[in-house]
């Protein structure tokens, strides 16, 4: 685990590594005794689940890597038809075997019960600007998300907030948490291959900060600036371009698969 900076979180994180509730568990038994501790299924029948993303109704959004938002009700009952079909946007998947690509992420903008604006992660087909023998492109996008009983996204509300080529199916990144700042911040990995070779620089994609390959970028998404969908918070480290990407707020890193705020403490980000 990596504490990278001071900030708070507006919303708890909502996966929780095994390890983390191994250690919870430790600590519960020995302040209170022995405990014993269930566990519960609450939903099957899904192919590869990555976030579970709490709605202010009570209900809940699952994202499943394949490309489907599935919503499991106030009943905590899985619901047949899902929040996003996002199948057709992505790039082609190897169903059946090993892949990093994927809808990757999903998080509600911090004041969603006002502007119900979602945002997602995922690998499109590579964009025509792209090398040629790159692999895909991810992109964050936004959503709309109207109220209703039953949660439904149109894909055609889609909103390209950021682009980035990446030259091999794995690591990707595509984690995202919304930051006390009210900032996106959102984990991008080092392009993939082995040893952090291939398609890349001498120094490796993490070290090199002409571009956002092995790294966690920080972008302001209520405002706009030089033609992009975003604006560079002024604290940034590079903010002023001139020694490295103006989105990049910590770089050298090889895949973040995950990352949150504390609640508590100094609010750092972890």
């Amino acid at each position: 685990m990596i504490r990278l900076t001071k900030t708070l979180s507006p919303r708890w994180p909502v996966l929780i590594q095994s390890t983390v509730i191994g250690m919870a568990m430790i600590c519960a038994g020995a302040a209170f005794g022995a405990q014993e501790i269930r566990l519960k299924p609450i939903a099957d029948g899904l192919t590869s689940p990555l976030s579970l993303v709490p709605l202010p109704d009570g209900q809940s959004l699952i994202v499943d890597q394949v490309g489907l938002v599935h919503v499991l009700n106030k009943e905590m009952e899985l619901q047949s038809a899902p929040a996003l079909v996002w199948t057709n946007r992505l790039i082609a998947l190897k169903l059946g075997g090993f892949d990093e690509r994927g809808l990757l992420d999903l998080q509600l903008h911090p004041k969603f019960a006002e502007n119900r604006r979602v945002y997602i992660s995922y690998n499109a087909p590579k964009r025509d600007q792209a090398p040629e023998d790159w692999d895909n492109t991810l992109r964050v996008s936004e959503l709309r998300l109207p109220k209703g009983d039953i949660p439904q996204m149109d894909p055609e509300s889609e909103k390209v907030i950021l682009e980035v080529d990446q030259p091999f199916f794995n690591h990707n990144g595509g984690r995202m948490a919304f930051g006390p700042d009210g900032f996106l911040y959102v984990a991008i990995g080092d392009g993939g291959s082995a040893n952090d070779t291939g398609k890349r620089g001498p120094h490796g994609n993490g070290q090199d900060t002409s571009n956002l390959l092995g790294s966690i970028i920080r972008v302001d998404i209520d405002s706009a600036q030089a033609g992009k969908a975003y604006a560079i918070p002024s604290d940034n480290p590079f903010a002023d371009g001139v020694h490295g990407r103006p989105e990049i707020y910590a770089y050298g890193l090889r895949n973040v698969w995950g990352l949150s705020f504390d609640r508590g403490g100094d609010r750092a980000l972890y």
